[in-house]
């Protein structure tokens, strides 16, 4: 440890790990969707929903691969919404 609260290089590292995760989650649902769909390409009613579930599986790929890249805190609670953007070195003068 660093005598910070978080060894910055382990944190890199699980960082990175879960960056390789979710890119390979992805591409696996990715696959999953298309192979699905085309299984159900005569069906216009199941296209349409597996279609809006493979959007869904996107949006969560792409919301995780945000919550690696982008250093921000969201709390809610009874005052609301409290956004919180992390800036190494942000309380220093």
């Amino acid at each position: 440890m660093t005598g910070e609260p978080v060894d910055p290089r382990r944190s890199d590292r699980r960082r990175d790990w879960g960056l390789l995760f979710l890119a390979g989650g992805g591409i696996a649902m990715t696959v999953y969707a298309a192979a699905a769909l085309y299984l159900v390409r005569t069906v216009a009613a199941l296209a349409f929903w597996l279609g809006m579930a493979a959007m869904a599986l996107v949006g969560v790929v792409l919301t995780g691969f945000a919550g690696l890249v982008v250093k921000r805190t969201l709390r809610i609670g009874r005052d609301g919404l409290e956004v919180a953007d992390i800036v190494p070195g942000g309380d220093k003068p």
